[in-house]
């Protein structure tokens, strides 16, 4: 049985929505991280990666990236190499029932202490449900080749058949109960 599953596919096609619906069912404790979008005052969009369970310091944005040369978008290495390697920490410590990983991309892929920490997390008995860029990386092929993960690719035709499966995954194998019996 696999127990780390990733969503892929086009932008804008529902992986995220399909995550958040799961969430809904699920009964445990969360852990991890999401991005979020952000509008910057002169139009243009940046993220920020969110945790599941540990606040960030007063006066801290957890940027994920910054505009640059060009107008275009390079990452915040030290975001993910000190916030987000502490949130998987953080994630793995407290034993949560499931980390979640949404979403994994390019900007990544310099963060060596969070990929590492990405790869403890997927080794640990913790289930990972997450988002991975159909992007052609290094890390991103790591991730997809190991054999304790699943890629679904989600369309707009199959996403309402993901999103029933996915739902039946967190309840049926990702539950707490689920969980001790891994432990």
């Amino acid at each position: 049985m696999i127990k780390n599953i990733f969503l892929t596919g086009p932008r804008n096609v529902g992986k995220s929505t399909i995550i958040k619906a799961a969430l809904v069912l699920f009964v445990g404790t969360v852990g991890g991280f999401t991005t979020l979008p952000k509008l910057l005052n002169d139009g243009r969009r940046v993220f920020l990666m969110d945790s599941f369970n540990l606040d960030y310091p007063a006066n801290y944005i957890p940027y994920i990236c910054e505009v640059g040369k060009n107008a275009k978008l390079e990452p915040i290495l030290k975001t993910f190499d000190d916030f987000g390697v502490r949130i998987l920490d953080d994630s793995l410590q407290k034993e949560v029932d499931l980390v979640v990983m949404d979403e994994l991309g390019v900007f990544e892929s310099e963060a060596i202490y969070f990929q590492e920490k990405v790869k403890s997390c997927l080794a640990s008995p913790i289930p990972v449900l997450g988002v991975i860029k159909a992007k052609d990386t290094k890390f991103l092929k790591e991730i997809s080749d190991r054999t304790d993960v699943q890629v679904v690719n989600v369309t707009v035709n199959n996403r309402k058949l993901i999103k029933t499966e996915i739902q039946n995954i967190i309840v049926k194998q990702f539950n707490p109960i689920a969980n001790e019996e891994r432990r």
